[in-house]
């Protein structure tokens, strides 16, 4: 029996939330072939959003090569890029971007803002940034 296989018999933690929260891509591969990845635990979270939150780029891009869907909300209306944006993790936020360019433009239901609007409300945005997301907004009023 695994480390893992074995925690999770001890203490009710899945195995996916477990390789995903410390980061064991090889766990990840594992278990990725036997089941489900959009699996949510009680608060409501994904085993990518826990690699995004514990800071695991290539957990988190593994569970994107195997199909992790991006545009779950956990409990509190979040996607991850939500929660990288929030966090203020560059690296997080470009990878999923970069894995779904659609997923900067999506609006959290809990408040209706973008991962700019919460990386800026967060103080966690460059200024250049945020003329870049102002001038856009102009140019499409304008048109």
């Amino acid at each position: 029996m695994t480390q893992l296989a074995q925690e999770e018999r001890t203490t009710g933690c899945s195995s996916i939330f477990r390789a995903a929260s410390i980061g064991r891509v090889r766990d990840i591969h594992r278990l990725a072939a036997a089941g489900n990845l959009d699996v949510v635990n009680t608060e409501g979270q994904t085993p990518l959003m826990l690699a995004t939150l514990q800071s695991h780029p290539l957990t988190m891009c593994t569970l994107l090569e195997h199909g992790a869907s991006q545009s779950i909300c956990d409990r509190n209306g979040d996607t991850p890029l939500h929660q990288a944006a929030s966090r203020g993790n560059p690296v997080m936020v470009v990878l999923l971007a970069h894995h779904d360019g659609n997923s900067v433009n999506r609006t959290s239901p809990a408040d209706g803002g973008t991962a700019l609007h919460r990386a800026a409300a967060s103080g966690r945005v460059s200024r250049k940034a945020r003329r870049s997301q102002i001038g856009r907004r102009r140019r499409r009023t304008k048109e």
